[in-house]
């Protein structure tokens, strides 16, 4: 399974196992594109990190990844998307 995690700027291996999990800085678009690149959809976990989970990084960011998830899942997305967030209805707004 892979995690991406969109929240820091760095990429490193998890617990030595062929698991992998990626940062992704909100305000760089580029770093979402490249922790993407290479992941499959159905062995892919999102999870967005966000205090607020108001800014428009952040809400951008999320609804591009969910995006991604859709378009290679469909209605299942959902259960690859989890949000770590003091904002509920933030975060359950995207979908």
């Amino acid at each position: 399974m892979t995690v991406l995690v969109l929240e820091e700027s760095q990429r490193r291996k998890w617990d030595g196992s062929d698991d992998v999990l990626f940062y992704a800085e909100p305000r760089l678009v580029h770093h979402l594109d490249q922790a993407l690149k290479g992941c499959v959809p159905d062995t892919t976990m999102v999870v967005i990190v966000s205090k607020t989970f108001t800014t428009q990084e952040t809400m951008a960011n999320a609804t591009r990844a969910l995006d991604w998830l859709r378009s290679g899942l469909g209605e299942d997305a959902g259960v690859h998307l989890a949000a770590v967030t003091s904002n509920v209805d933030g975060a359950g707004a995207i979908g």
